[in-house]
């Protein structure tokens, strides 16, 4: 057994159901000397919860003096003392421990270890239905070699501001922040930073425009602006009264840093996305969700994708709303003409294309392509190739089943000849060098 354990590096304890002795881990223990893992890197425990009581004996035998990452999930108050534990077990074993991750209902029991861990650079925290108070921003920017800061609160968890002078991170270099408005927002009244590189906004439940461009405002009041890369907003609460606030808001943003964008919109146009967005030329990853088509009732259609491939040449990942795919003889004639012209097939590097419905028309793609043919599931497939070559995942969940076969089936049949052809000219052209 030990000449396995010796080799194993990184580590998953899931679903560990099954009952085991706790003279069984004894014994292991004192044959191994309590390290089961001596060159373990990686050690997940996804749920915690899940586990067999007796079983929370093997965690105490898992860490390894190389740990480098521990992740510990389903921390639940009935198992918190089991989790503060192995957490205390890592520590000592652990010296060089780098990166920690605890997810679950944490309490100071938990959380007042962290000021245990001086080599601290990376630090995530996923918290549900926690008091979260400001003795643990002070513990954490106590270590000074943390580097990296995610806090996750659920909307369970409320957070105090403080009435005190701020605390400080002096090294802090990337910083998360996942919840509601309300508690970003008494998050970033609570802080100050001397040197942020990346910040990332997550309001990840319902909020509304003001609350937003409060946070924002505070954003701006620390002087971390330039530092947004990310801003993602999971639902707005009163998306028909927000056009204008909401791409104020957006506006407010520094955004030439930005490279992760995932918002909710009133309505796109070929206009806004360029008045909005013409400086987010490094975006990665863009997702924009409508509300309704605008009011002269043409919002984007299919062929309009080329304005993301023209803005954004770094995009990997696109979630868009399209009012239509090809309503008209027009919009047909226009892909087709696109898929003659030569320069097309320079392409994007674009990953993953997901085209979403009008939020107040749902069925309106659905009911489009029911009565579409096999010749408009040909000329979407060789677009969409034309244009995004290097495409891995297209989802074109809100339309017909049946066209949407037909569609990534044609797709894929265009990827392999491509291929086909360019691992051909290749080696026409090797042969050639050789004569």
């Amino acid at each position: 057994m030990m000449s396995y354990t010796r080799r194993v590096r990184h580590l998953t304890i899931s679903g560990f159901q099954e009952h085991v002795s706790t003279h069984i881990y004894f014994s292991i223990s004192r044959f191994c000397n309590h390290i089961m893992f001596p060159k373990l890197r990686t050690l997940r425990i996804p749920w915690l919860t899940n586990m067999h009581r007796d079983n929370h004996n093997a965690l105490y035998l898992a860490p390894s003096p190389v740990l480098s990452s521990f992740y510990m999930g389903g921390i639940m108050q009935e198992v918190e003392v089991i989790a503060a534990s192995v957490i205390s077990q890592t520590l000592l074993e652990a010296t060089s421990l780098n990166e920690l991750h605890l997810s679950g209902k944490l309490s100071n029991l938990t959380l007042k270890l962290l000021a245990e861990l001086p080599r601290l650079r990376i630090l995530r925290l996923e918290m549900t239905n926690t008091w979260f108070t400001s003795d643990l921003l002070v513990e954490c920017s106590n270590l000074k070699r943390l580097r990296t800061l995610e806090i996750s609160l659920d909307d369970q968890s409320r957070i105090t501001p403080l009435y005190i002078s701020p605390v400080t991170f002096d090294y802090l270099q990337n910083f998360i922040l996942k919840g509601s408005t309300g508690n970003i927002c008494n998050l970033l009244s609570c802080l100050q930073f001397c040197c942020l590189d990346n910040l990332s906004l997550d309001f990840s439940s319902e909020s509304t425009v003001p609350r937003i461009q409060t946070c924002i405002s505070r954003c701006s009041k620390l002087g971390i602006i330039p530092s947004i890369i990310s801003f993602r907003i999971a639902q707005l609460a009163n998306p028909e009264v927000t056009p204008v606030s909401l791409e104020t808001t957006i506006s407010t943003i520094f955004r030439k840093n930005l490279t992760h964008l995932d918002i909710p919109v009133f309505y796109l146009t070929e206009s806004v996305i360029r008045t909005c967005l013409q400086d987010c030329k490094n975006l990665e990853i863009l997702k924009l969700s409508c509300h309704q088509v605008p009011p002269d009732g043409n919002g984007l259609s299919l062929y309009d994708l080329q304005i993301f491939a023209d803005m954004f040449k770094k995009l990997k990942k696109l979630h868009v709303s399209l009012a239509s795919l090809m309503e008209n003889i027009g919009e047909k004639e226009l892909l087709q003409k696109a898929i003659e012209d030569p320069w097309a097939w320079l392409g994007h590097n674009l990953e993953e294309l997901v085209v979403l419905p009008i939020s107040t028309i749902p069925l309106q793609l659905f009911y489009a392509t029911y009565n579409y043919t096999y010749k408009e599931a040909i000329i979407a497939s060789h677009y969409l190739d034309a244009l995004f070559p290097r495409l891995i995942n297209l989802s074109l969940p809100h339309v017909s089943d049946a066209w949407e076969d037909e569609v990534k089936a044609l797709f894929k049949a265009c990827q392999v000849a491509r291929k086909r052809e360019l691992l051909k000219a290749e080696s026409d052209r090797r042969f050639c060098l050789r004569h």
